[in-house]
């Protein structure tokens, strides 16, 4: 070995070891940050689970609001069934109460899995949080302890509830509860394809309860072929009743009602109007079944609310005014032609009554002596199967146009609380009926007709509201204005877009302005120009927009529809807030 290579030699040696060294000391901390990326994925992978299982438990128990206590137990269920039980391994499930509609729920785990991250730290921390809410169907029709006119108690809105046979033609006006069309839109061929065999639903909210049993009752309930300005040959023309011997002689009470409560309607008697809900078109053996149900903690099915009593009305056609006198008169029980009661807190359903006692007057759908705070549902179809009212019955092909208004109070409705702590409001769906005469008795101000359109809540800022009208101008030509709440502070909507949606398919917008659409620039609005066809104003909630939703009578938006003639026009409206009924906000 020569000397230069014993140098090297010598030289590399101590290379070799400080290589070694280096390579030592790097590697701890190389296998460190590789322990440590293996780590962070699986926490990573642990919060994305965590997130999945929040949105999961708070959309489970959003559903079940204002009932705070079994939304917590619901979304605590949801979390457990996807691997997080609260209590158990270092696991715990917040939920927190964010408003009447609104539900949060935060999963933690204390005590995530370390790896190799365990030579570092003792413990790691994941927590997720999602928000939900839940959008009911938007309150359509009153924040009042009655929908509809009310004659004997001097309330005139000027429009009746309606609903059809399931044979009648959807043309007319029902749009969700007749089978047919007769020329309209959303069908094939003459197939209804809106058809809802449940019929309609009203909602019955009771928030304080007073004294006696809860009554709901119904205005003239039976079907008695009036035609629409009842015109009918059988009743009094104005003025004549006064002098028929059972009036002046007050037979059964009979003249403890005015004379309008006996007359024909249309525009040659107003007073006689107000009183005509304007039934007509029976073919068949017309029945409408109201069922009652009690509340329940399913807020999106008002089908599985627990039935308390239903009670069926048929029709009853006087042939002529002598027959009509004799109703009058009979005390034979008549209607309803069916009735049940069901649930521990129900009396026994109503008895028949006489003619004069259904006829223009109210009648007792159900009493519940015991009643609760909460929601109660009224369910009216046409369609129900006589054992199992609950059921539809295909085979009933009758047709008629029933007419009616509801209320509901406690104990007697002379007692001065009977209305207190009640609303009634349709169900997202309001069928209704217009007939009034100029001249006729309102209580809308500046127009015949108004009404309770929707309620529109303060969490719905920021979002449209759209509502839809279905076979508008029968009989005249109109003028539709959209009028934000009272207690909104906004004199109008800034920004709302009518747009007319017909059989063929096409669309138009209309001319409006500040949410108010005339007849004058829109022949859509002109007599018959709307029927079968739809129209709905689309109208954007502003940002910030508020109101006084702690009122019952607060965030009302409210229709007012006005005539240049005498409308007969059964029309049925929807209103919803844009986006998902049960979604994810946060």
């Amino acid at each position: 070995m020569n000397r230069h290579a014993r140098i090297a030699r010598r030289s590399a040696a101590p290379d070799r070891g400080y290589a070694a060294v280096m390579t030592a000391l790097i590697l701890v901390p190389l296998l460190g940050f590789a322990g440590f990326a293996v780590d962070v994925g699986g926490w990573y992978s642990r919060a994305s689970s965590l997130q999945r299982a929040a949105d999961a438990a708070s959309l489970a128990g959003v559903v079940w609001q204002p009932d705070f206590t079994q939304a917590q137990a619901e979304a605590r269920a949801a979390a457990s069934r996807n691997g997080f039980t609260h209590g158990v391994d270092g696991i715990t499930v917040e939920v927190f109460n964010t408003g009447t509609n609104q539900l949060s729920v935060r999963i933690t785990d204390t005590d995530a899995d370390l790896y190799f991250a365990g030579l570092f730290v003792d413990n790691v921390t994941i927590g997720r949080v999602s928000t939900s809410e839940y959008v009911k169907s938007v309150p359509m029709g009153s924040p009042e302890n009655f929908l509809g006119n009310d004659p004997i108690q001097g309330d005139f809105p000027n429009l009746w509830l309606a609903t059809f046979g399931p044979q009648t033609s959807k043309r007319s006006g029902d749009r969700y509860h007749t089978e047919v069309c007769g020329g309209a839109i959303f069908c094939t061929g003459n197939a209804n394809d809106e058809y809802a065999p449940d019929g309609y639903y009203f909602t019955v909210n009771v928030g304080a309860l007073q004294g006696g049993p809860l009554n709901f009752e119904m205005f003239d309930a039976v079907h008695h072929e009036y035609e629409d300005l009842c015109s009918t040959a059988y009743l009094f023309n104005d003025g004549t009743v006064a002098a028929e011997p059972w009036y002046a002689a007050n037979t059964s009470g009979l003249a403890n009602y005015p004379e309008e409560r006996y007359e024909k309607g249309g525009a040659g008697n107003p007073g006689g109007a107000a009183w005509c809900p304007g039934d007509n078109g029976l073919v068949g053996n017309f029945e409408m079944t109201v069922i009652v149900r009690g509340p329940d903690g399913t807020p999106f099915d008002n089908s599985d609310n627990p039935v308390v009593c239903s009670t069926r009305w048929g029709n009853d056609e006087p042939s002529d005014q002598a027959d009509f006198v004799n109703d009058l008169l009979d005390n034979t029980g008549r209607q309803p032609v069916a009735s049940s009661s069901a649930g521990g807190y129900s009396v026994p359903a109503p008895a028949s009554v006489p003619f004069r006692d259904s006829f223009r007057e109210f009648v007792n759908l159900c009493s519940v002596a015991s009643p609760v705070v909460g929601d109660y549902v009224v369910q009216i179809r046409t369609n129900a199967d006589t054992a199992n009212p609950v059921l539809r019955d295909p085979s009933i092909n009758t047709q008629g146009r029933n007419r009616f208004s509801i209320k509901a109070g406690f104990g007697s409705s002379s007692n001065a609380s009977y209305g207190t702590g009640v609303s009634i409001s349709a169900d997202g769906r309001l069928p209704m009926f217009v007939n009034v005469p100029p001249g006729a008795p309102s209580t809308c101000g500046g127009s015949p007709t108004c009404f309770y359109i929707a309620r529109v809540l303060p969490e719905w800022a920021g979002q449209k509201l759209s509502l839809d009208v279905f076979d508008l101008t029968d009989g005249s030509a109109i003028v539709v204005a959209f009028v934000p709440p009272v207690d909104s502070g906004l004199g109008s909507f800034g920004s709302c877009d009518f747009i007319f949606y017909a059989e063929g398919g096409g669309t138009v917008d209309l001319n409006e302005t500040n949410c108010v659409a005339s007849h004058t620039n829109n022949p859509q609005l002109q007599n018959g120009g709307s029927n079968g066809d739809s129209i709905t104003a689309v109208i954007d909630i502003p940002v910030g927009y508020t109101c006084n939703d702690a009122s019952p009578f607060g965030c009302w938006v409210t229709a007012e529809l006005s005539f240049t003639g005498t409308p007969s026009d059964t029309t049925t409206w929807s209103a919803e807030v844009t986006g998902d009924p049960i979604r994810l906000i946060e």
